[in-house]
């Protein structure tokens, strides 16, 4: 899983529960994207460095065969739905 840190939400998203923090707050995203299915996270960064969890999706993966793409708009597409899951 990587993890992308961000001074401003804005940068990360421009839609759903992101648009709404303050600028000031850190964002965590963590993105797994796995042969049978995608996840991403979403979390604020707490002023003690620990990560507060606001948002988890998760999405079916069919772009992907033994670890390798196939099908790069079916993984684009569960990407786009686990971001979309996990901003709800």
């Amino acid at each position: 899983m990587k993890l992308i840190l961000a001074d401003s939400c804005t940068s990360v998203a421009t839609s759903g529960i992101l648009l709404a923090m303050q600028e000031h707050q850190q964002v965590a995203v963590g993105i797994d994207i796995g042969t049978t299915s995608v996840r991403c996270t979403i979390g604020l960064v707490q002023e003690d460095q620990t990560v507060k969890l606001i948002g988890l999706g998760e999405a079916i993966n069919s772009g992907f065969r033994k670890g390798s793409v196939v099908n790069i708009s079916e993984t684009a597409s569960a990407l786009d739905q686990a971001i979309a899951n996990a901003e709800r």
